[in-house]
């Protein structure tokens, strides 16, 4: 009976990692997805992403994109591969793509062949608390990620988050765990589950709050007449999306959880680079009413790490004065940049890889806009 128990762990280890691997059938399983922006379709395009540049011939330069929706949105794909020719690149952008996450993601990333990676990141991503939690919706599972989290924040805080820990230990052994909210959105949750009204249906927006395991929530620090006089400054496009937002900026605040998103920011870098790997960190612009209410200071200290890692490991950091300047129109709301914004970081990138990147091609003609 031992035997026959083992015999069957090692069975269903084997085919989780044949179905579920590195060369498993992600694209098949991406086009299956509703297509609607939500994070389990992030994760599922990470998927294919990574095996697009595994794919890729080993002389051709492989440069992995990494961010938030802002990046996501902020950074055209399609506009930079025509100023890039020759070059293959792969977008993991999207909700919840915080440091700690991408930190879950070095080991993959190196494993796939990449010869640069590009962190679209700023203060609003180092300085907001940490959040561990949803697993399954993060993908996050490394046990190489646990230890740095471990050595940043201490022992008493891994063992007070164990629970979540555990969690991504046995994400990082079993595929068919780690993406189960991503499998199950491709229809088999019907097979367990019925559906709700969408106004009944807050699982998504539980999803993008998440409960902070270091640091505080967000709080309503605004007060009301201080809240309309921000809104008067903003463009009737944005009036209505703001409001929503204001909370994510109020949360952006010096102290142990920004120490702690900082350490894990230098050890994706460190990581990388130890792996000879190109690292450049790009500060992802926010809308210009995000300083009067995020914590003053909170920039200058993201700005200090990225230079620090720039001359330390020799990484590249491409701040915001080194761009054109970004205007309140454009940006479709506080995060995310819309079209204009988005040719101008793009043209940036561009810019700068092909500055430090000396086996990429030039340009064939000037890249048209998006």
């Amino acid at each position: 009976m031992p035997w026959a128990g083992i015999v069957a762990l090692i069975v269903v280890v084997l085919l989780d990692a044949a179905l579920l691997g590195s060369r498993g059938p992600w694209e098949r399983i991406f086009r299956a997805l509703p297509y609607d922006g939500s994070l389990y379709t992030g994760v599922a395009r990470d998927r294919t992403q990574l095996q697009k540049i595994r794919a890729a011939d080993p002389e051709q330069p492989r440069i992995l994109i990494f961010g938030t929706s802002r990046a996501n949105r902020g950074f055209n794909v399609v506009r930079a591969e025509r100023g890039l020719p020759g070059a293959s690149l792969g977008q993991m952008a999207h909700q919840m793509m915080d440091p700690f996450a991408i930190l879950s993601l070095v080991d993959e990333s190196v494993a796939a062949g990449a010869d640069a990676v590009v962190l679209l990141l700023s203060q609003f991503d180092t300085h907001r608390p940490l959040r561990i939690e949803p697993i399954p919706g993060k993908s996050s599972a490394s046990l190489a990620a646990i230890g740095d989290l471990t050595d940043a924040a201490g022992a008493a805080f891994a063992w007070q988050i164990r629970d979540s820990l555990y969690r991504i230990a046995a994400s990082s052994a079993l595929g068919s765990y780690r993406f189960r909210d991503v499998l199950g959105r491709t229809g088999l949750n019907r097979t367990r589950e019925f559906a709700l009204d969408d106004r009944l249906d807050s699982r998504g927006f539980a999803l993008m709050r998440g409960p902070a395991a270091l640091g505080e929530p967000r709080e309503k620090a605004l007060g009301a007449e201080e809240r309309e006089e921000l809104l008067e400054r903003l463009s009737p496009r944005l009036r209505s999306r703001a409001p929503r937002q204001f909370g994510w900026f109020t949360e952006t605040r010096r102290g142990e959880h920004a120490r702690v998103q900082m350490a894990l920011v230098r050890r994706i870098v460190e990581r990388l680079r130890d792996a000879d790997v190109e690292v450049f960190i790009v500060e992802c612009p926010l809308h210009p009413l995000a300083a009067d209410i995020e914590e003053r200071g909170t920039r200058a200290e993201f700005a200090a790490l990225a230079s620090d890692l720039a001359s330390e490991t020799g990484a590249h950091f491409l701040r915001l004065e080194a761009m054109p300047p970004f205007e309140a129109n454009d940006f479709n709301d506080l995060l995310h940049l819309g079209p204009s914004g988005s040719e101008k970081l793009t043209a940036a990138v561009i810019s700068t890889l092909h500055e430090h990147l000396p086996n990429l091609a030039p340009p064939q003609r000037p890249p048209p806009g998006p």
